[in-house]
Formats: structure tokens, sequence, C-alpha cells
């Protein structure tokens, strides 16, 4: 179920992505959702509300030593 997030003064969308969910890299999943979004600065005023869906947990990349 997805997440209603009030912004405050001074939020920005990666460090909302970032406390959320972990990463930033969610920023263009937030956009899907909220396609209004894009019209604001980077620092977003007060008072919107955002859709934070729900998200698959990202899939770990990399090379184990030992394989």
């Amino acid at each position: 179920m997805a997440t209603i997030y009030r912004t405050r003064d001074g939020d920005v969308l990666d460090r909302i992505c970032h406390d959320y969910y972990g990463r930033s890299s969610a920023i263009m999943d937030v956009y899907d959702v909220n396609p209004g979004l894009v019209e604001y600065n980077v620092i977003l005023p007060a008072g919107i509300d955002i859709i934070l869906p729900d998200l698959a947990e990202p899939v770990a990349q990399g090379t184990a030593l030992w394989d």
C-alpha cells in the first residue's frame, strides 16, 4: 500500500527517497506516480502530498570475492 508524504520546507526528493526507501534511485518511480512533481524546483515547497509507492527491494549487484 502506497504512503502519502507531505513535504516540509527544504525537502528534496532524493533525500525523501533515501530516507523512505534507503536509496535515492527510487526517484524515477516516485515521479512515475506523481507526474506533476517535475514542475517543482529541486527544493520542494511545504505542503505537497507525494505518493510513495510500494517498490520491490533492489537486487544486489556486484561480484562476490569467492565466486
